[in-house]
C-alpha cells in the first residue's frame, strides 16, 4: 500500500479535567536525515538516521515524541526482506548533548547487502501527545489527551552502480533534501495537569500552537565526527554477542576483546541495542 506523502491528524485519546501551568515552550523539529532519493552501493552498514532539533529542551518531554519506521524491498514483491525500528524520546540520553545542535538517532538493519539490489522504500511516522487548546475548564468531561501523527516516505535504490553511503556528503547536498523530510511542533508555554479519572491515566500534556514554523531538515548536517560515531556503533553491534549470533557473516575480523571493546566504544559516545534484523542506537553528541 502506498502511503500518502503527508498525512497529519489528531485523535482524541482520553477525557479528563485539567489545571493549567506555565512552562517555557518552543519548537521541536523531527527530521529524516538519511537515506534520500538516491542510488547507493550495497552495504550492510547503510543506516537509517533521524534527528531532533531542540530535542533537549525541557518542553519536549511533555510532547513524548516517538518515531516508528518500516523499510522494505519493493522489487521482490513481498515483505520477507523488510525491517522496522522505533525511537522514543524518553529513551534518548541528552546529558552530554550540546544545546542548539541536532541530536541524531540511528538504526542499522543489515539488509542492503550484495544480492539485495532493487528499489526500497522507507516509511516513517512521527507521533506526539498534546492537549487541546479549546478545553472547557469547567467541564470535567472535556477532552484533554490527544495524539498527533505525521507520515512520510522516501524511496531509494540499492545498486552495484551506486555510490557508497556517505552521511557527510549526503547532508551537505541540499539537492536531495526536501522540507517534507521534517515536521515542526510548536509547543506554547502552557502545560496542563491531567488528574487520573476512572481508568484513564493522569499526567501532563502540552498545549501546542497549530501554526508552527516550516520545518528545515535541510539545515541538518552530519559532521565527520558524528558519522564516525554512528559507524562505530555498527561495529560495536557486530562485535557484540548478539551480533555474532545473528550476523556471523558480518563479524569484523578485528573485533576487540570484551573488556577492551567496552572501553573503546564507550569513548565513541554511542549506546546501542538490538532490534529486528539489525542494530539500533542513539548518538550522544
Amino acid at each position: 500500500m502506498r502511503l500518502p506523502a503527508q498525512a497529519p491528524w489528531s485523535l482524541a485519546a482520553s477525557l479528563a479535567c485539567f489545571s493549567a501551568v506555565a512552562h517555557a515552550g518552543g519548537v521541536l523539529e523531527v527530521d529524516l536525515v538519511f537515506p534520500r532519493n538516491e542510488t547507493y552501493a550495497p552495504g550492510a552498514d547503510i543506516p537509517v538516521v533521524f534527528a531532533y532539533q531542540n530535542g533537549e529542551a525541557d518542553f519536549a518531554r511533555y510532547l513524548e515524541p516517538s518515531i516508528n519506521y518500516h523499510l522494505w524491498n519493493l522489487s521482490d514483491g513481498n515483505t520477507v526482506n523488510s525491517s522496522y525500528g522505533e525511537h522514543k524520546w524518553a529513551s534518548a540520553n541528552f546529558s552530554s548533548h550540546k544545546p542548539g545542535e541536532p541530536f541524531f538517532l540511528h538504526g542499522f538493519h543489515g539488509l542492503f547487502k550484495p544480492g539485495m539490489e532493487g528499489r526500497w522504500r522507507l516509511s516513517w511516522q512521527v507521533s506526539w501527545t498534546i492537549c487541546g487548546e479549546d478545553v472547557n475548564e469547567d467541564d470535567p468531561a472535556g477532552p484533554v489527551w490527544a495524539s498527533n501523527s505525521y507520515l512520510q516516505s522516501v524511496e531509494y535504490t540499492i545498486s552495484k552502480d551506486g555510490r557508497a553511503a556517505d552521511l557527510v556528503a549526503a547532508t551537505a547536498d541540499d539537492a536531495t533534501c526536501t522540507p517534507a523530510f521534517g515536521v515542526a511542533i510548536n509547543a506554547t508555554d502552557e502545560v496542563r495537569q491531567v488528574p487520573e479519572r476512572g481508568t484513564l491515566e493522569g499526567g501532563t500534556c502540552a498545549v501546542v500552537n497549530h501554526s508552527a514554523p516550516a520545518p528545515n531538515p535541510c539545515q541538518v548536517e552530519v559532521s565527520s565526527a558524528a558519522a564516525a560515531s554512528i559507524s562505530a556503533s555498527w561495529t560495536a553491534t557486530l562485535c557484540s554477542p548478539w551480533g555474532k549470533l545473528t550476523m556471523p557473516e558480518d563479524t569484523p575480523a578485528n573485533c576487540p576483546s570484551e573488556n577492551g571493546g567496552a572501553q573503546r566504544f564507550a569513548v565513541a559516545g554511542v549506546a546501542t541495542l538490538a532490534v529486528a534484523f539489525g542494530g539500533f542506537g542513539f548518538l550522544l553528541s
